[in-house]
């Protein structure tokens, strides 16, 4: 144990004192439980001798762990990163025409519950745009998109959850859709790869788009132009760092809608 220099000059002086009268003082940590407290005072009956007993939950360390907190530099408080989750469309929109059970607005609901989880876990700050499946904010007018994007307003990070379609079966990938300036497009890439590893499609793609030209570039450079989609639009306008879709497989595909 560590001990104040009070602490130990007062021992030494009890000590002293003690061994004047022929005795000398034992020091014991104690114990809450009661089969120990029990020998401990028979001992000390036996060997009429004096002990200062510590409770349990003291320490010694605590004058000196006191002392550091209170005379320690103020250290800069390292926030939690803040995330905001989009789980996308609502219940029975996007259904698979593969399998009949597969629906995307239910399952990337479902989808978001857990990932709010996880992310929780680890130590995130996550807020969600939507409190139910069905429920979606209305902001700049009619456009949902951006306002569900509007919605990480005071947020670092916007991840909007989808599953993709097109009219070919064999098509099974993974897409993440990173805003034109390219912000967060090595974090894009590194979910691209944790995503086609954890739902097993054959490959990953990354994609920006433009609005204006409804150009796609698949290089992940950064250029100037208006990002295409509403939700990373709203997110980049609300400030946050990076705005990105991840479109987990094509539920058009008969083994990714499994």
């Amino acid at each position: 144990y560590i001990f104040s220099r009070r602490f130990v000059l007062l021992l030494i002086w009890i000590n002293l004192f003690m061994k004047g009268g022929g005795k000398m003082l034992r020091f014991i940590i104690g114990t809450n439980e009661e089969a120990r407290r029990k020998v401990l005072y028979e001992h000390i009956a036996k060997e009429k001798s004096a002990y200062l007993i510590v409770p349990e939950q003291f320490s010694f360390e605590s004058e000196k762990l006191l002392y550091d907190l209170k005379n320690k530099k103020k250290e800069k408080k390292i926030m939690a990163i803040k995330i905001m989750v989009d789980p996308g469309h609502y219940a029975g929109y996007n259904k698979s025409n593969v399998v009949p059970a597969y629906c995307e607005g239910d399952r990337m609901w479902i989808l978001s519950q857990y990932f709010i989880e996880e992310l929780k876990a680890y130590g995130f700050e996550v807020g969600c745009t939507k409190s139910s499946i069905n429920n979606y904010p209305k902001n700049n007018g009619s456009d949902y998109a951006y306002g569900r994007g509007y919605m990480a307003k005071g947020y670092d990070i916007f991840i909007s959850l989808h599953s993709n379609a097109c009219g070919t079966e064999s098509v099974d990938r993974a897409v993440v859709i990173s805003p034109m300036s390219a912000t967060g497009r090595d974090l894009a890439t590194k979910l691209g790869a944790s995503v086609k590893n954890t739902m097993g499609v054959g490959s990953y793609q990354m994609l920006q788009r433009d609005y204006n030209t409804g150009a796609y570039y698949y290089d992940q450079k950064a250029r100037a132009g208006k990002d295409y989609y509403g939700v990373i639009r709203g997110a980049v306008a609300a400030g946050a760092k990076t705005g990105i879709i991840i479109e987990h497989g094509f539920h058009t595909n008969k083994k990714c809608a499994t």
